[in-house]
């Protein structure tokens, strides 16, 4: 059966004229859906080359997945999502710090599958740990030896960063998408939030510091085709059940008046994100979009991940929001060192 369907135009504005853009990185989707398909991980990446529209800026797939493999890759290959769990693992800490670096090392001959799986967690895990004065040094020495399997460094130095493992790092796989500081931003611009929701990931937002400001808080439940939803569990329990009891859970057909929704890194798995947010704002007053960053990634290297369709900069924004008759704002830095961009849509 043939998964993939070729992409003549661009999903955001239908031009049909672009060129080529930076291949995907490797990661646990490249190396899971390799797997799966029987396709070397290189030839996947290739096959799945991205393009950037000449028109509206936006990056795109030249090559896609149809719908029924997109059910399939959230309900069956990867039907949890790692780091929206990983937020309330209470795995950031010393002890399964070397649990970590051990594996790391020990899967280095034994097991390659393994291996990279333990380098992508140790790697994210290295970088959720917050600068301070005396670790900035050590840290970027860490990520370093990490990317070069250098594992006699890695064991010398262990006890000079294990004194900085504390509490995550804002924006990082151990903390989410969680911050009093983007809440306060938001308000900033749109004024005070009364009625507070999100799409995408239940585990990595923002809901719960809705709830404690008296927000009334929704949460839209994503199609299977699009992000991870019924199959999402962890020792039988479905992340939407993670929820805070107050937060109301609608399908997305369902109505509800929005002050601010958060689409946190859901736009970029669509394949018609014009029109999904045609819709939101008929109920939406603003919208916030967390997204990678694409010129300036945190990943192991630079570019598109994989499983995502479309990679967006401030000039498809502009686009987008000029399409929606809005106006956007994209002054929030505090989130671009951690590899994605925030865009206030208002």
């Amino acid at each position: 059966m043939n998964v993939f369907e070729k992409i003549k135009f661009c999903p955001l504005c239908r031009s049909n004229k672009r060129s080529p853009a930076k291949i995907s990185y490797r990661n646990l989707y490249s190396e899971m859906l390799s797997k799966n398909l029987n396709i070397e991980e290189k030839k996947l990446l290739r096959k799945l080359s991205n393009a950037r529209c000449k028109n509206c800026k936006l990056v795109y797939k030249n090559i896609w997945f149809k719908d029924d493999y997109l059910v399939k890759i959230f309900s069956k290959l990867i039907p949890t999502h790692p780091k929206g769990w990983d937020t309330i693992s209470n795995k950031f800490n010393k002890i399964y710090f070397k649990k970590k670096l051990k594996d790391f090392e020990i899967f280095f001959e034994t097991n390659e599958e393994q291996f990279n799986k333990s380098k992508r967690e140790i790697f994210s895990f290295v970088k959720s740990i917050r600068k301070e004065k005396n670790s900035r040094r050590i840290i970027k020495s860490f990520l370093d030896n990490i990317l070069d399997n250098n594992f006699q460094f890695l064991k010398k130095n262990k006890n000079k960063i294990i004194k900085f493992i504390k509490k995550p790092k804002n924006f990082t796989r151990y903390s989410g998408f969680r911050s009093e500081h983007l809440f306060d931003y938001i308000e900033s611009k749109i004024g005070n939030i009364n009625t507070y929701s999100e799409i995408g990931c239940p585990l990595w937002g923002m809901l719960d510091y809705a709830v404690e400001r008296k927000c009334f808080t929704t949460f839209y439940k994503p199609e299977a085709k699009c992000f991870w939803s019924n199959n999402c569990k962890k020792n039988k329990l479905k992340c939407i059940k993670k929820l805070n009891q107050k937060t109301k859970i609608l399908k997305l057909n369902e109505r509800n008046k929005n002050d601010f929704l958060g689409c946190f890194v859901y736009l970029d798995h669509l394949k018609k994100p014009l029109e999904f947010l045609k819709k939101r704002f008929s109920n939406s007053k603003s919208i916030g979009l967390i997204l990678e960053n694409i010129k300036n990634n945190a990943n192991m290297s630079q570019g598109l991940a994989i499983q995502h369709f479309t990679g967006w900069d401030k000039k498809s924004i502009n686009y987008l929001s000029k399409k929606l008759n809005k106006k956007f704002d994209c002054s929030f830095k505090e989130i671009q060192s951690e590899g994605y961009q925030f865009f206030l849509i208002y």
